[in-house]
């Protein structure tokens, strides 16, 4: 692990009766390269924060190592990032990973079991949670995410039951499509005007939601291109085959944009 010091800043300390310390010069780091932080001991990933594009795949391997873990507060208070897509070998993401990251729409990790406390906490434009082999979520992970429309939480996960805790998703109230935990819709049908209406399989009431060819569109990554639906099991991924043939496609994407308001 290597740094820049390209910065120093003059700190002090005061004490509880506002007695004041001597300065001292700190230096301030940013990282090399990249941009990560790669911790072996823990085969993690930290300190995203200064990425400035607004997609980030964050690779399998840093410097020939396995990457398994992104570390805690990993891209918190980043505001320039809208789709991170985590490889496979990913299979946790530390606490407090993405907390305050106010442009975050979609976050692709397929490989993740394990959730960490807030780490999506106040991603208020966050959209679209792709995290199929999920088990654990713990508190607070998917609160106040004021935007979240479709989540996959452990869609291909072998266990059989989900942990997940009770404030997981507080205030996040908009959802739509969330497996396993109660609310799973299902494709209905499309209106002439480019709405595309779910249908509630859980539900009695057989109630049923409308999004429009815009949000799917906003929630749309070139991820899923080419996943054919599982029909045997429950697939997230349906809310993007608008054309019913059983993949996802250009001619779905093709079918969205006619209709983008």
């Amino acid at each position: 692990m290597s740094f820049n010091y390209n910065a120093t800043v003059n700190a002090v300390a005061y004490a509880d009766d506002m007695a004041k310390s001597d300065d001292r010069i700190i230096a301030v780091s940013k990282p090399n390269g990249n941009g990560y932080l790669y911790t072996s001991s823990t085969s993690e990933l930290r300190y995203c924060q200064y990425f400035d594009s607004k997609t980030v795949e964050v690779p399998s391997t840093y410097n020939g190592n396995p990457v398994t873990t992104l570390g805690s507060a990993a891209f918190a208070g980043n505001k320039s990032v809208e789709t991170v897509i985590l490889p496979e070998s990913i299979t946790s993401i530390g606490s407090y990973a993405f907390t305050n990251c106010p442009n975050l729409k979609k976050i692709i990790a397929p490989g993740v079991t394990s959730v960490g406390r807030y780490a999506f906490y106040n991603c208020e434009s966050l959209m679209f949670a792709y995290l199929p082999n999920v088990s654990t979520v713990f508190n607070c992970s998917l609160s106040e995410c004021e935007e979240l429309t479709a989540v996959d939480i452990g869609s291909l996960s072998e266990e059989t039951s989900l942990d997940i805790t009770s404030t997981a998703f507080d205030s996040s109230n908009n959802i739509i499509d969330l497996n396993k935990t109660g609310h799973l819709y299902s494709f209905d049908s499309k209106s002439d005007n480019g709405t595309f209406t779910y249908k509630c399989t859980a539900c009695s009431n057989n109630q049923k939601v409308d999004l429009s060819a815009d949000i799917l569109l906003e929630m749309w990554t070139p991820y899923i291109v080419g996943r054919t639906i599982d029909t045997t099991e429950y697939d997230s991924l349906f809310l993007f085959d608008v054309t019913g043939d059983g993949i996802i496609n250009a001619k779905d994407y093709s079918v969205l944009n006619d209709f983008k308001i």
